[in-house]
């Protein structure tokens, strides 16, 4: 099962050992990241910057049990388990293999994971225009 976790970045392989600790080894975490250039003063420099900020995605079997989400509630790094995970493993399923798919060879995610496919229908998700179809016109 899959879950998401608000999670210290700087003590991130300090929460890795505590979960591979109260769970075993079977523990997957997934972190979505892109790199970027910048250049300054005719130099370049690639940055690493998570995709979804301090979240991260875990998954273990054993993950469906309350009592074991409790023992890794207090892990070190951790910040919080967002909840409703459980209703969300469809998305959260197709969201990770996405990224997977998008990775180039360094683990990295490429540019095409971004671009809109002008060619089908797109739906809004959430907000007013909730459940209506458009088409994108013209990108710019």
């Amino acid at each position: 099962m899959w879950i998401i976790l608000k999670v210290d970045i700087n003590k991130l392989n300090t929460l890795f050992y505590d979960l591979k600790k109260k769970l075993g080894k079977d523990v997957d975490l997934f972190i979505p990241k892109i790199k970027v250039q910048k250049q300054r003063h005719s130099k370049i420099f690639t940055k690493e910057i998570n995709l979804l900020g301090n979240y991260i995605f875990c998954y273990h079997p054993s993950l469906k049990n309350s009592s074991i989400l409790n023992t890794i509630r207090y892990a070190r790094g951790l910040k919080c388990i967002v909840e409703e995970f459980i209703s969300s493993q469809n998305e959260i399923k197709n969201f990770v293999n996405k990224c997977k798919y998008y990775e180039n060879n360094e683990g990295f995610i490429k540019q095409s994971f971004f671009e809109i496919d002008t060619k089908n229908d797109l739906k809004f998700l959430s907000g007013p225009f909730t459940n209506l179809i458009f088409k994108v016109i013209k990108d710019q």
